[in-house]
This record gives C-alpha cells, structure tokens and sequence, in this order.
C-alpha cells in the first residue's frame, strides 16, 4: 500500500492526482479533507484527514507515543510513503521511518514546493519582464 502526504493548495493537489492515478495498488491519501475527499471521488483512494492528532504528532520530536488502530494498520501495511510535508531532516521523517521501517519513504517537499503557489505564479511573470509587486502570502 502507497500511503500519500500532502498538505498544500488545493490547485497543486488537483495537479498531483494524475501522478497518483499512475500508482499501483491501494492508496491511501492523508491530506486535508476536502483534498482526501476530492482523491476519494476521483481516483478510489481511501481518504485520511491530515488534521488527525496522530499525524499532527507526527511533527513532533519523539512523535504520537500511542496510535489508534486504524492508523496503527496503515503504518504497517505501508510500502511506500510519499511526503509533499516533509524534507526527510526532520522530526517528522524520524517519526514516519519509526512508525513504518518496512516501507520506503521519500520526502518530496523540496524548497519550491514549500514555496506559495502565488509566488511561483508571480516569478514567472517577473520572467517574462513584467514588474509586479511583491507577493502578500500572510494576508487573507
């Protein structure tokens, strides 16, 4: 079972789910809901919310000390795991390869997926010569 970790705009998990289509056998997709809902609907994965106290722990050192069966499961049964939070240097990494040692676990979120969707967007119209202010990304 693949197990997939995401936690960024709804845009660029749209633009993920083709990528996880192409995955062989069961997914599992832990992610804010409505990203889990919409992987459900669209390509049969089994949604987990990433809100869980379980994965929030996740980010801790020493990480969630007790797990709930169903998330307990998951770990076990993982092969591989795909990170879009994690850099693989961190509290979260160590968490992951401890809860599932069998499974393979790449850490995706390099720098420019950490990055603001809107930032991206703005650079490549900066590349292009076109002056556009500096991007808000704190403000609602």
């Amino acid at each position: 079972m693949t197990i997939v970790f995401h936690r960024g705009a709804m845009a660029e998990f749209h633009a993920l789910l083709p990528v996880l289509r192409g995955l062989e056998g069961a997914l599992t997709v832990v992610a804010p809901w409505d990203q889990a809902g919409l992987a459900a609907q669209s390509i049969g994965a089994s949604p987990m919310d990433i809100e869980m106290f379980e994965f929030t722990r996740l980010h801790a050192e020493g990480g969630p000390s007790r797990l709930s069966p169903a998330v307990a499961d998951l770990f076990r049964q993982a092969v591989l795991i795909l990170s879009y939070i994690s850099s693989g240097q961190d509290p979260w990494a160590s968490n992951v390869a401890r809860l599932a040692p069998q499974a393979q676990v790449l850490c995706l979120a390099t720098e420019s997926i950490r990055e603001h969707s809107a930032e991206r967007l703005a650079r490549a119209i900066r590349q292009s010569g076109v002056r556009i202010e500096p991007i808000d990304t704190d403000s609602k």
